[in-house]
């Protein structure tokens, strides 16, 4: 009788280790695959970052046509709508420096994101230098051409060199709209260095386009879809790239204090900080025509509490950006940062193997 009792339980706990092996509940939490995390990055890079390229792009021809428009009929209102222009191509550069790989920085000596925004480099502040070479480019004989635009070096050019020329006068640094008409309308060479800036900005614009979309590095693949299709050459992990990317724009943002040093002249860097936040909340959260999300792969692998704790993370810098609290705001992008370190990688299950920077 005992062996008979001892024999049914035994089958019955086999039977349960058996079926539990057999397939999973219904409420289990489901692996991240492969075909998942592809599906993922194929709709985060045609469905947000492409676009976000195109933006830059729109936006930088936007501000060359402003620019033009305002040096043909010089205007306070004209160059207000100029003034405009910049803030919203400033805007969609803090969007697209989220992603500072690729065609933005395919140059170990000369990246192109430094001749568009130079304070990305390293967080140093070149006002100075752009007062100065506007004052001397303004008095000498030098051909204000395409070709001296490409031959400028990046702490003399950009969005910074194009901010000084549109928000400020060159001689007392007067912000004053009819002080900056005055001196456009007696000195007509801030006009050509305005023109040529926007038009250098935008071609820097089109080569990143170019790049992500149709030749990288004068190959025959873009950069799309080398990534997508996991073809790069140094064999980094696609998603670890675009991790390690956003993880260092926030670094950069925290550490060097940017909220207090960008667009000091136009006003502008708690747009810019949000704007940067908008982009990276995008790329998890994804589209409304998105299938899939990062957010989502993340719950679905029963990591809901690390994208609660990731959302709440992104309202609290949200806060400190509407209340624009300085030190707040550090704080809290430091959490932010963090979480691409740990929990988002963790919960997709993608080895970081790139070190992480601090901004640099």
């Amino acid at each position: 009788m005992n062996d008979k009792i001892n024999s049914s339980v035994i089958t019955i706990l086999l039977l349960g280790i058996f079926a539990g092996c057999s397939g999973e509940r219904e409420n289990d939490p489901v692996p991240v695959t492969v075909e998942s995390l592809d599906v993922a990055l194929q709709e985060s890079v045609s469905q947000v970052i492409l676009p976000t390229v195109d933006e830059f792009v729109v936006g930088s021809l936007a501000l060359q046509i402003a620019t033009e428009s305002f040096c043909s009929n010089i205007s306070s209102a004209s160059l207000q709508i100029a003034q405009q222009q910049w803030i919203d191509v400033s805007n969609s550069w803090f969007k697209l420096a989220v992603y500072n790989i690729g065609p933005l920085n395919d140059d170990l000596v000369f990246p192109k994101y430094t001749f568009i925004d130079s304070l990305r480099l390293r967080g140093t502040n070149y006002l100075s230098t752009i007062r100065s070479e506007i004052s001397k480019n303004l008095s000498n004989e030098a051909i204000l051409n395409e070709a001296f635009f490409d031959s400028q070096t990046f702490q003399k050019t950009g969005l910074l060199l194009l901010e000084a020329l549109l928000f400020e006068t060159s001689s007392e640094q007067l912000s004053d709209l009819n002080e900056i008409t005055s001196e456009y309308q007696f000195n007509s060479r801030k006009c050509e260095l305005l023109i040529g800036a926007s038009a250098y900005l935008n071609r820097n614009a089109l080569y990143v386009q170019n790049g992500w979309q149709t030749s990288y590095l004068q190959s025959a693949n873009s950069f799309e879809y080398l990534l997508v299709n996991d073809l790069l050459e140094d064999d980094s992990d696609p998603l670890a790239l675009i991790i390690v990317s956003v993880q260092g724009h926030l670094d950069y943002l925290q550490k060097r204090n940017v909220v207090t040093v960008s667009s000091s002249l136009a006003g502008t860097a708690w747009q810019q900080m949000s704007a940067s936040i908008d982009e990276v909340e995008e790329l998890l959260n994804g589209t409304t025509d998105a299938t899939t999300s990062y957010f989502r792969l993340m719950e679905f692998a029963g990591f809901d509490n690390s994208v609660s704790l990731v959302k709440e993370n992104f309202q609290r810098i949200r806060q400190a950006i509407e209340s624009q609290e300085v030190d707040l705001l550090a704080s809290e992008l430091g959490r932010l940062d963090g979480n691409f370190k740990r929990e988002i990688p963790n919960a997709l299950a993608v080895e970081l193997s790139i070190n992480f920077t601090d901004g640099d």
